[in-house]
């Protein structure tokens, strides 16, 4: 190849690396999308979905429970439920006096 064919040769690589770093100046590369939103719409969903099957039916319970019998704390120290305390307590009265009549 001549002197002349090989400066036209590398006119034209100048001229096409002069065009293209133009088209890279007018169209600039596509950006990568951010990770957030889609992890931000993934943290509320999570967050609803735990509001809805944890805390609601915990809030749709009634708020006082009926007490099966009351706890009565005896004079050894031990707990005894009964299931009714005014009749508990007359019991516990009649022990009571049938426990100071034996020892009179």
């Amino acid at each position: 190849m001549s002197a002349a064919g090989q400066a036209r040769v590398a006119s034209d690589v100048v001229v096409a690396n002069e065009r293209a770093s133009a088209v890279r100046a007018v169209a600039p590369a596509p950006k990568e999308r951010s990770p957030f939103l889609p992890l931000l719409l993934l943290v509320i969903g999570l967050a609803a979905a735990a509001v809805w099957f944890v805390a609601l039916p915990q809030l749709n319970k009634p708020a006082t429970v009926q007490r099966s019998c009351e706890v009565i704390v005896l004079k050894s120290g031990k707990t005894r439920c009964v299931a009714n305390p005014k009749t508990g307590s007359k019991a516990a009265a009649k022990k009571a006096a049938s426990a100071k009549r034996a020892k009179q």
